[in-house]
């Protein structure tokens, strides 16, 4: 074989590869933006909001669906407050043998923090297998804030989702007739509302773990402490910072104490990091340990806490010591 024809085959292989890429593509677009017509004609979400997208998109490697371009507002005067835009949204959903993987990624979103404007970029990812789910979540509020935390939760049934999804759904309803007035007491004669607090109770969680880091979100809590009380902001700082002081002195408990620390240092210097780590280590249900809170809520906190810690380990790490 001369090189002309190796060269000629090479091209014809490259372009073979940029058309099933370019096919995939398009193909995954069309299907996205098939779903995403077919979720705004299935649920009510269509009927409260105006959602527009720029254009549809898929990443053959990543498998991810992608929205661009995103902007969602209200149509009714009680959700003018949800105003959402974003730069992309990925999704990612696969089908495993006894549950699934779910991806959801948020990319410069925008929202609306009182007078506000906040940016925002989001992650989640969920994986579902026979009963146990594991969840990833994190959250960058730029400027504010850091929140990561990930848990794994046993004897999980996936009817949940959907329950949760036709519960949603109602109360959007409700809020925009106001059928059965402000406060939902209509959810505690819901059946599927019952069906979900009783498969909620069975839940056994077996690890949370939750980090918090400061980037001047306390800043904005003080200015609107100080709004609301009339107070000077430096005054008001140097009053939270005494009041915690002086809980400090009475704490006995390790873990609270790392706590107010790390709170002292948020409001003082605007920076810090917190870890929390909770372990069930008897595989305690959410029904159990709503049991034990119910059966012991004559002890003080520190009977209480000292009975729990028995059963869960909790564990408070400041990072900026």
């Amino acid at each position: 074989m001369n090189k002309k024809l190796i060269s000629v085959s090479v091209i014809i292989v490259v372009a073979l590869i940029l058309l099933g890429y370019i096919g995939i593509k398009i193909y995954g677009a069309k299907k996205v933006e098939k779903g995403f017509r077919e979720f705004m004609e299935k649920t009510t979400f269509g009927e409260f909001y105006n959602v527009d997208v720029e254009s549809f998109d898929y990443d053959p490697f990543s498998r991810e669906y992608i929205l661009k371009g995103v902007n969602v507002k209200p149509k009714i005067p009680d959700f003018k407050g949800d105003e959402f835009t974003a730069e992309e949204i990925r999704i990612k959903f696969e089908e495993l043998k006894k549950g699934f993987t779910f991806a959801f990624r948020v990319k410069n979103s925008k929202s609306k923090f009182g007078d506000k404007i906040v940016q925002q970029d989001y992650s989640l990812l969920a994986k579902l297998e026979d009963e146990e789910l594991e969840v990833k979540n994190e959250t960058n509020v730029k400027g504010y804030f850091n929140v990561k935390y990930e848990m794994k939760l046993d004897n999980f049934d996936r009817k949940i989702f959907p329950l949760i999804a036709k519960i949603y759904r109602k109360l959007l309803l409700n809020t925009a007739t106001y059928k059965y007035g402000n406060s939902y007491p209509f959810l505690l004669r819901d059946e599927d509302f019952m069906l979900l607090i009783s498969k909620v109770m069975a839940i056994v969680p077996k690890y949370i773990e939750f980090e918090y880091e400061e980037k001047g979100f306390s800043e904005v809590l003080l200015d609107e402490l100080a709004k609301q009380t009339g107070k000077d902001k430096e005054a008001l700082r140097k009053e939270i910072l005494k009041d915690i002081e002086r809980e400090l002195q009475k704490e006995k408990n390790e873990n609270a104490k790392e706590f107010l620390e790390a709170i002292a240092y948020f409001i003082e210097n605007k920076k810090g990091k917190i870890e929390v780590e909770l372990k069930n280590k008897e595989d305690l249900s959410v029904q159990d340990l709503l049991a034990i809170v119910i059966a012991n809520k004559e002890k003080t906190s520190d009977e209480f806490i000292n009975k729990l810690a028995k059963k869960i380990e909790f564990k408070v790490e400041f990072k900026n010591k």
